[in-house]
């Protein structure tokens, strides 16, 4: 079974690179949502540290996860160049397609219009600890950028080369993010 979870993001730029580049944490490790798919979990559910360390490791072949546009599987967005397991989390970064769908994504990231960034993955190993669905191994299937968060803990570090003057990025205030509807429970 494939499942979601979406993360928040928070946009800082870098002055090296041509600004096709987004770096950030995938997949934070450690904080719980309440907006999990799974029917056992609720209280929350949490990726422990080292949930995604298989997983980061075989796809070190350069066959890293794509990214898409929420999770439309049919047109990729961008392609992941690098991914680490840290203690933080999964940190990647993605290399945004010269494409139409890849600039539009680039451009509404830019404008703060998809501004979170969701996973699809397939839990391996899982428990639960206090309520807490705990996922202690997964397989990372894809990323996608949309625009409603359920872990504010991922974020985006720098998108390199890009030009804060030509567009003016907007402050993110720390949002409580529990009001946000779950939209689906799968991607397909």
């Amino acid at each position: 079974m494939t499942e979601m979870a979406t993360f928040g993001v928070e946009l800082r730029a870098a002055a090296d690179g041509d600004g096709r580049t987004l770096t950030g944490i995938a997949i934070p490790y450690g904080e719980i949502t309440m907006h999990s798919p799974h029917p056992a979990s609720g209280g929350g559910e949490r990726f422990a540290v080292g949930a995604f360390k298989r997983t980061v490791a075989h796809r070190a072949d350069g066959r890293l996860p794509k990214l898409f546009r929420n999770h439309q599987h049919d047109t990729a967005v961008g392609v992941a160049t690098e991914m680490r397991d840290t203690d933080q989390g999964v940190m990647a970064s993605w290399r945004m397609a010269d494409t139409p769908a890849g600039n539009a994504a680039l451009q509404e990231f830019r404008e703060g219009v998809l501004d979170s960034l969701s996973i699809g993955f397939r839990a391996v190993r899982e428990t639960m600890v206090d309520g807490v669905r705990e996922i202690r191994e997964a397989h990372l299937l894809e990323v996608s950028l949309v625009p409603l968060p359920a872990y504010a803990g991922a974020m985006v570090l720098s998108v390199r080369g890009y030009d804060p003057t030509r567009v003016e990025l907007p402050t993110r205030p720390d949002i409580d993010v529990d009001w946000v509807p779950r939209i689906g429970d799968r991607v397909w």
